[in-house]
């Protein structure tokens, strides 16, 4: 398992080079966690707690991948994909989540996102999905 992580962190960092990541999730460890296992792989991250700064951190910088909670108190992860996505619409999404229903992916690919990664994930699944992100974009 330890090989297989090792190797997929090198394959990703070869791939990350340059690619910017915005990580939007209200909890402090969540988004802490998330934001290092992704820098570990070597992308650049910006974090967000809410969907208001994501948006206001997406109209200064250039993103590759926003990663966002859906459930947030004010603008929830839908909201704010929208919203990042009428400012830049080359934009690809992963959204996260740990309360998921039947129609959660639905909602999700209406909102912008690429997929929907349930919480609790590995790091494995992390960069699984990111990397199936970013891989669509091309």
């Amino acid at each position: 398992m330890a090989t297989t992580v090792a190797m997929m962190v090198k394959d990703t960092e070869e791939q990350a080079q340059g690619q910017r990541i915005l990580v939007v999730d209200d909890e402090p460890n969540v988004r802490s966690a998330v934001s290092q296992m992704l820098r570990l792989s070597g992308f650049r991250v910006d974090e967000a707690e809410c969907g208001d700064e994501a948006l206001a951190l997406a109209r200064h910088a250039t993103y590759d991948l926003v990663l966002s909670d859906i459930r947030m108190p004010g603008m929830d992860g839908h909201a704010t994909m929208r919203a990042i996505r009428a400012v830049q619409p080359q934009i690809c999404g992963l959204a996260m989540t740990g309360f998921a229903d039947a129609s959660s992916c639905d909602t999700a690919r209406a909102a912008g996102f690429h997929s929907l990664l349930l919480k609790p994930f590995t790091f494995q699944m992390l960069l699984e999905a990111v990397d199936a992100a970013l891989s669509s974009k091309t």
